[in-house]
C-alpha cells in the first residue's frame, strides 16, 4: 500500500481489512469534530442570547423571541448530537466487524484478547466516568440550553417571576400549597 492507496489486486486481504478499519475510524473522528464544532457554535449563540435577555434592555416580545430561540437551539443541538451519535455507532460497529475479520485472518494478533484486557483496566481506572457515555454529556448540554430558554420564557410570561422562596419550594412538592 504505497501512499495510503489500496489496491485490491496487489494487497493482501489483511491489508484491505485494515484499510477499511482505518477508514471507518476516520469517519468517527470526522463526526466527533462535527459534533464539537456544532456544539461550540450553538453554545456561543446561546451565550450571546442569554446575555442579551439578561440585560433587561429589551421589550417583552423580544425576550419571548430570544427565549424561544434558545429552546430551538437546545432542541436542534440535542437532535444533531443524537444523529451524529447514531452515525458514530454505525462506523464503530463496521470498524469492529473489520477488526474481527482481521483477527480471523491473522489469529496470532489476539486482537479480542487485547481489547478485553484494556477494557477491564479502563473500567477499573474509571468506574464512574467509564460508564457515562459521552453522547449523554453532549445531550445534557443541549438540554440545559433548552431549559434556559424555557425558564426565560416562563419568566417573561410572568409565570415564575413573582414566586417567593417558599412558593418555589412548594412547586417541587407533591402536596398542593396550603394558604
Amino acid at each position: 500500500m504505497e501512499g495510503g492507496a489500496f489496491s485490491p489486486t496487489t494487497d493482501s486481504k489483511a491489508s484491505m481489512l485494515w484499510a477499511l478499519y482505518v477508514s471507518e475510524r476516520d469517519f468517527i473522528k470526522h463526526h466527533e469534530v462535527q459534533r464539537i464544532n456544532a456544539s461550540n457554535i450553538l453554545a456561543a449563540i446561546a451565550a450571546g442570547l442569554i446575555v442579551a435577555i439578561g440585560s433587561g434592555e429589551m421589550s417583552i416580545r423580544v425576550q419571548w423571541v430570544i427565549a424561544i430561540l434558545l429552546m430551538a437551539i437546545g432542541l436542534f443541538g440535542y437532535l444533531f448530537c443524537g444523529k451524529l451519535y447514531a452515525l458514530i455507532q454505525l462506523h464503530a460497529e463496521r470498524s469492529y466487524e473489520y477488526l474481527d475479520a482481521l483477527e480471523a485472518e491473522m489469529p496470532d494478533l489476539r486482537i479480542s484478547e487485547h481489547k478485553s484486557a484494556v477494557r477491564k483496566k479502563h473500567a477499573k481506572r474509571f468506574p464512574i466516568f467509564g460508564k457515562l457515555p459521552l453522547h449523554t454529556v453532549w445531550g445534557l448540554f443541549h438540554v440545559l440550553i433548552f431549559l434556559a430558554g424555557l425558564l426565560f420564557l416562563l419568566e417573561t410570561l410572568g409565570l415564575i417571576s413573582d414566586l417567593n422562596p417558599e412558593e418555589w419550594r412548594n412547586l417541587f412538592q407533591r402536596t398542593p400549597m396550603i394558604p
